[in-house]
């Protein structure tokens, strides 16, 4: 499965929370896909689903973000804008979300980094709208 169908996925279970829309934008590259606003929160996430993600040591290389996404992410979050990473781990299955400062961080137990972790088929819109409207 690839960012299509959890973008399809987020928005199913999410919209009635809030209002999801998905960016393209070829004007700045690096722009996080997702903006949302739900309980009057606005925000901006980061799709990514991978294959397989090594747990041993973490660098945002092995969320796939690229140096483009990383720095965007690093300009939005240290400008006060809140912005979250969400990926989906094929193998095996398991979905984590990440706040924006991830893109910072290096030699850490990935694991120890996300805001949620779960595994199993659904994705976990509950969780991930709670973490979405917290005060930050």
């Amino acid at each position: 499965m690839k960012e299509k169908s959890l973008w399809l996925s987020l928005k199913k279970h999410l919209r009635k929370y809030g209002t999801l829309v998905r960016i393209e934008n070829p004007a700045h590259i690096g722009t996080p896909d997702v903006l949302y606003t739900i309980a009057g929160k606005t925000g901006l996430i980061e799709l990514k689903s991978i294959d397989t993600l090594s747990l041993k040591a973490f660098d945002p290389a092995a969320l796939d973000l690229s140096i483009e996404q990383q720095l965007w992410l690093r300009m939005w979050g240290e400008s006060g804008g809140t912005a979250f990473v969400l990926v989906r781990v094929v193998r095996p299955l398991q979905y984590l979300l990440f706040d924006w400062s991830v893109v910072l961080e290096c030699k850490l137990t990935l694991l120890s980094r996300a805001i949620i972790r779960t595994t199993g088929r659904r994705l976990p819109a509950g969780q991930i709208r709670k973490v979405l409207i917290m005060k930050r």
